[in-house]
């Protein structure tokens, strides 16, 4: 294998008196947003788009970390990443060339490993006379990798017919602990692969032929469960007559899982366009519980599907119509993000683009309970295009849908991002270019995985205070970055508190809340943990605060969680109020991410 290698992130620099600060946002706010570096070729900046300029921090900005080329002399594609569990990730996809070992013939399947900082710490190749893929990866939750693909021959058993599906699992030093073969007299096809119960995995697709049952006509949807033993223990087959595909699957959270596709018929409700997209949720066994249709009178796609936190799915795809703007695409190929609830209810959906095509090929739910997108462009999102076919680009949505910010990668050649996750180490994408990020001559098309970092700092007040019985408003404030490399500089506590009276800062990381408490809100989900007590100080009225380091976080006397880059801390402040009813005060709540 070629290794291009790892392009580290440069010093940022910020000129103020070359930035174009928007109306009320700060110059140190506007230098951590309006942030461009050149390096060679490679390009990248931070920007709000136009639907976001109401943006007032950086905690939306991903600061690229660095990117990781590699390669043989002949095309190579990356199609799946997924965590490995230690800060770096797996990969996987199809080469003709020698990647990582000696071509069996046409394309073969390749899978490596890399940690955090962008080093491979081992690659496999494997193949037939004919084509072999990897289309998806997940992670085993023991340190090791299921991988899945594509074979024309006997890969990993018994060659059925046309293309078969193959499914391997590996362990966290690259050695293969068992393969297996499924297929039918027809066609297969794998989309996803994601984590099954007890340490299995559940895969899905597309089949042309009879794999669980009798074709519908067309293509028909499979899903199976395999255990970690690599025995099947259930297969399921649905569709239409008419060719329903299966593009992305997500867990549920609850044991089963959403999956969603495109078709050009009624497979799960009435047929609205050229091709419309559907989404279904299945139980663990399998079973159908529903399924929707989605898209307008042209052709719609769905490409992408993220776990929400609130038990529901997001939702994105592509359309040439109007899904979430009243009238037309914006531009040629738009994106469209859309949230259903557990019982299939649309919440919300939007759509956004540029003046060109945009395509969404992969989506990860953030660690703040909205979701990252992530493909192509052939325009400018924020950044001025760099050229070729298309740009990469990342973008972030919040829980409603609101888009945060975007950035924009690629080079004067092709570049094309089709897979994502979100880890404690930050956000990755990947997928493949036919440019070169280093200046080094590429093969035909080489794979390419960015590390971003988790958007970490303090991310937001909110929540309601309870007003104390001398008239005062309690507040969270903050003073500095939660950097785990230097706790002591960040202070998170809370002023405007009644002076000389006992308080503490409680705090969570399940997440935020808003329920009735003692006449007032509790704005931190359960399980709580305590810092320890102290005076608020002060001298009479509402001069009291509370103030804590990170490092008195970390060190919470109430045993707290692991506190590491990435957590979502939630904090609360609450102090004696003798004279007021319910003899407790309560601030509004601090949302903060901690950086490395």
């Amino acid at each position: 294998m070629e290794l291009i290698g790892w392009l580290p992130r440069p010093s940022s620099r910020c000129e103020a008196e070359s930035l174009n600060v928007l109306p009320g946002m700060t110059m140190s706010t506007a230098c951590a947003i309006f942030r461009a570096t050149d390096c060679g070729s490679v390009r990248t900046r931070l920007a709000v788009a136009a639907l976001a300029l109401g943006l007032a921090s950086s905690a939306s900005a991903q600061d690229l970390q660095g990117v990781f080329q590699f390669g043989s002399n002949l095309n190579d594609d990356l199609a799946a990443l997924a965590p490995d569990g230690a800060g770096g990730s797996y990969a996987g996809g199809e080469t003709n060339g020698t990647l990582a070992g000696p071509n069996a013939g046409s394309a073969d399947a390749w899978l490596s490993r890399q940690d955090g900082a962008g080093n491979q710490l081992w690659a496999r190749q494997l193949g037939t006379a004919v084509f072999d893929s990897v289309d998806a990866v997940t992670s085993d939750g023991a340190g090791g990798v299921y991988a899945t693909g594509r074979t024309g021959l006997g890969l990993g058993g018994v060659h059925s017919g046309a293309l078969d599906v193959w499914l391997a699992r590996y362990d966290a030093l690259g050695n293969q602990l068992w393969i297996r073969q499924l297929g039918s007299l027809e066609a297969e096809e794998v989309s996803f692969a994601i984590a099954g119960p007890a340490g299995g995995v559940i895969l899905g697709g597309s089949t042309d032929g009879d794999l669980a049952g009798a074709n519908a006509g067309g293509s028909d949807v499979w899903l199976a469960h395999f255990d970690a033993l690599g025995n099947q223990v259930w297969l399921r087959q649905l569709g239409s007559p008419f060719n329903d595909e299966v593009t992305a699957g997500v867990t549920d959270g609850a044991g089963g899982l959403y999956v969603g596709g495109n078709t050009p018929g009624s497979f799960g409700g009435p047929h609205m366009g050229a091709q419309d997209a559907w989404i279904g949720r299945f139980d663990s066994s399998g079973n159908n519980v529903w399924l929707r249709h989605l898209g307008t009178e042209t052709a719609d796609a769905l490409n992408a599907l993220a776990e929400a936190p609130s038990g529901g799915v997001y939702v994105a795809g592509i359309t040439l119509g109007s899904l979430g703007v009243a009238h037309g695409a914006i531009g040629g190929l738009d994106v469209w993000l859309a949230q259903y609830d557990q019982s299939g209810n649309s919440l919300w959906i939007r759509q956004v683009g540029t003046t060109g095509s945009d395509k969404v090929l992969a989506a990860a739910a953030d660690t703040l309970g909205g979701v990252y997108l992530t493909g192509s462009t052939t325009a400018s999102w924020a950044a001025p295009y760099v050229g070729g076919a298309s740009d990469a680009w990342l973008g972030r949505f919040d829980s409603g849908g609101s888009f945060l910010g975007v950035q924009q990668l690629g080079t004067p050649q092709t570049e094309e991002a089709g897979a994502a996750f979100v880890s404690s180490a930050g956000v990755f994408i990947g997928g493949k270019t036919n440019g070169n990020f280093f200046g080094s001559p590429p093969g035909s098309y080489d794979p390419w995985i960015a590390r971003f970092d988790a958007g970490c700092g303090v991310n937001a007040v909110y929540c309601t205070a309870l007003q104390s019985s001398s008239g005062c408003l309690p507040a969270m404030d903050s003073l500095g970055n939660p950097d785990l490399s230097n706790p002591a500089t960040f202070q998170a506590g809370a002023i405007q508190l009644e002076a000389n009276r006992l308080g503490f800062l409680v705090f969570g990381t399940t997440g935020p809340q808003h329920s009735a408490f003692f006449g007032g809100t509790l704005c931190v989900l359960s399980p709580l943990h305590r810092l320890v007590a102290k005076s608020t100080a002060g001298t009479t009225g509402c001069s009291g605060s509370l103030s804590y380091s990170l490092a008195d976080y970390l060190a919470s006397p109430s045993g707290g969680p692991l506190l590491v880059a990435g957590t979502v801390v939630h904090s609360q402040a609450w102090f004696r109020d003798p004279a007021a009813l319910q003899t407790v005060g309560l601030s509004n709540g601090l949302q903060f991410t901690i950086c490395p």
